[in-house]
């Protein structure tokens, strides 16, 4: 098994994202022997020099953007740059919660 894939109550958490871990994730719920389909999500790894200019701090073009791009890259810088305590388990909780159905 891969040392950086971790197993959480609510789902997975890829630390240390590499190019390999580019793809389509699927999450399916199972119960009472039925299994459900949740989420689709395509996820698309960039390099760190793509991520420094993905959204400009202050700018104001971004500020009415797509609110689920904007909302995902802070949530992801916050994580990176000041990691408290539990930070990891908050943000897939509130990833979570967000949850979209499938198409």
């Amino acid at each position: 098994a891969d040392e950086r894939v971790v197993r959480m109550e609510r789902g997975i958490l890829l630390r240390s994202v590499q190019p390999a871990d580019a793809g389509l994730y699927l999450c399916h719920a199972t119960e009472h022997g039925f299994t459900q389909p949740l989420l689709r999500l395509s996820l698309e790894v960039i390099s760190a020099r793509q991520a420094a200019g993905t959204v400009p701090a202050g700018d104001p073009q971004f500020a009415a953007g797509p609110p689920g791009r904007k909302v995902w890259y802070r949530d992801f810088l916050q994580l990176v740059e000041r990691p408290p305590l539990g930070a990891a388990d908050r943000a897939c909780q509130r990833l979570w919660s967000r949850g979209r159905p499938l198409p």
